[in-house]
Order: structure tokens, then C-alpha cells, then sequence
């Protein structure tokens, strides 16, 4: 991995609401710049602009390299004709602190072969990290102060504890703009929401979100090309979680309970 790699984490289980498979999608798409970007409004879409042709994954180079420059559509985002193929970002990598899990409901190795990645070369996975073999708490700050970034397109959360401990590290997130993670991100302005569609949970049938490929791509290619946001939004992640040390949640609940006293 080179000096300048634009490194993005994740942290969770292989569970369906978690929707790791997203992950890998978005980092396919990002490191073979298998999507159109336009240069005016600098939104991104899907090589495929016509909805009735279904492109499978492997023909995307295909696609893409047949309609060089992509001059005769306009960008469907802002109407302007200035739409090219993506540069690839060859510095972009992921690194998932995953467990491989007996029921897991995306298995890593499906996922590789589906999008074309390889481990060791455009995905990482963090070392000997098992169910029952996992880092340290005191370890964790290390690991995501290793990213530039936690790709957090989880379906949704009670509370969200990556999300937490990313933004008391001081990197920014991309998350998906749902469930109680979103709320703190949001307050704090730690990071890049994205959207995406509801979709119930099977068997739980509770109401999770499949984040929106293309808003993540764009979120991440705009920290990708301007370090000091992802600076800035981590500086405002690690200020807001400051507000909820021990400390700090002591003197309130007794302020609380001295006001209930009178």
C-alpha cells in the first residue's frame, strides 16, 4: 500500500442489516473508475443510461471504453453535456475489521470474486480478528487513526459504536442518513450523509436502509480530492464527543438530580 493510500475502514459484524456487501461494491467502482462523472455539478452515475438494458459487472470496462468521453449524454443530474469516465482511484483501499462468522449472510470470499477484488491488493482485513480473538478496546484508536475514513453503510443501529468511536478518533464518516448513528453524525457534522431505500429486515421485518451506491461514490471521491474536509469533519466529530466524557455526564446527571431535589 503506497505512502498516500486513501484508506477506508469499517467496523462490524457480517450481518444483513450491516450490509457489508456495499462496502465492496463501492470500492470496485472507486478503484476501476467503473462510473460517469460530470464535470460541471461533479455528481456520478451508472455506466447505463438506458434503463431498459440490463449491463452485467464484467462488461463495465467494455461499456465504458465503446462510449469514450461520453460526449453525446447530457449529465442526468444537471443536464450538461461535460460527462467523462472516472479516473480510476488506484490509491483507494478498504480494510474491514470483520469476523468470519459461521451464519454470515455475505461470506468475504463471494464478495471478492463478485466484484473482482483481491485481498492484499485492493481490500485488507485485520489480522487474526475472530469472534472469540479481538483487539484490545486500549487497541482500537490505533486502528482507525490508520484510515482516512469509516465507510459506515450499515442498514441501521441502536446506537452505532463505530460511528462513535471514529468521529473520538477524529476521522470523518461517511454513513448512511438513517437510524440513531445518523442523529450524533449529524448533530456533530462529522461526516457525509448518505441516502438510499428502505427495505424490511427479514424475519425482524424492521425497516432498514441499502445505501444509495452514487452518493457514497461521490462522498468519498470529494474526501478522496480534498483531504482538509475529511480533516475538518474529523476535528468536528472529536469536539462534539469531547461534550460526553464521564466527567462532563457526572456533573449533569447531578445538576439533574440537585434541580429534582428543590
Amino acid at each position: 500500500m503506497p505512502q498516500n493510500a486513501f484508506l477506508l475502514g469499517w467496523v462490524g459484524r457480517n450481518q444483513w442489516r450491516k450490509q457489508p456487501w456495499l462496502l465492496y461494491k463501492v470500492i470496485h467502482y472507486l478503484r476501476a473508475g467503473a462510473c460517469l462523472v460530470c464535470g460541471h455539478c461533479g455528481k456520478v452515475s451508472l455506466f447505463d443510461w438506458d434503463p431498459s438494458r440490463q449491463v452485467h459487472l464484467h462488461e463495465i470496462p467494455q461499456v465504458l471504453e465503446s462510449r469514450p468521453g461520453c460526449k453525446s449524454t447530457a449529465c442526468l443530474h444537471c443536464g450538461a453535456p461535460d460527462v467523462q469516465k472516472a479516473e480510476p482511484l488506484s490509491d483507494a483501499y478498504l480494510w474491514l475489521h470483520i469476523a468470519e462468522e459461521p451464519e454470515q449472510d455475505w461470506p468475504a470470499a463471494w464478495l471478492e470474486q463478485q466484484f473482482g477484488l483481491k485481498r492484499g491488493r485492493d481490500i485488507h482485513y485485520t489480522e487474526g480478528f475472530e469472534l472469540k480473538a479481538a483487539l484490545a478496546p486500549t487497541d482500537m484508536p490505533a486502528l482507525y487513526n490508520l484510515w482516512d475514513g469509516l465507510l459506515y453503510l450499515t442498514g441501521g443501529e441502536g446506537f452505532g459504536m463505530p460511528a462513535w468511536e471514529a468521529m473520538s478518533s477524529g476521522i470523518p464518516v461517511v454513513y448512511t442518513n438513517y437510524s440513531s448513528h445518523a442523529e450524533f453524525l449529524g448533530r456533530a457534522n462529522g461526516g457525509l450523509p448518505v441516502g438510499g431505500i428502505l427495505q424490511p429486515e427479514r424475519g425482524a421485518c424492521i425497516w432498514r436502509m441499502v445505501a444509495d451506491v452514487l452518493q457514497v461514490i461521490e462522498a468519498v471521491r470529494k474526501l478522496s480530492f480534498n483531504r482538509e474536509l475529511g480533516a475538518a469533519l474529523g476535528r468536528n466529530g472529536r469536539a462534539f464527543t469531547e461534550r460526553f466524557t464521564p466527567e462532563i455526564q457526572v456533573e449533569r446527571w447531578h445538576e439533574i438530580f440537585q434541580r429534582l431535589r428543590r
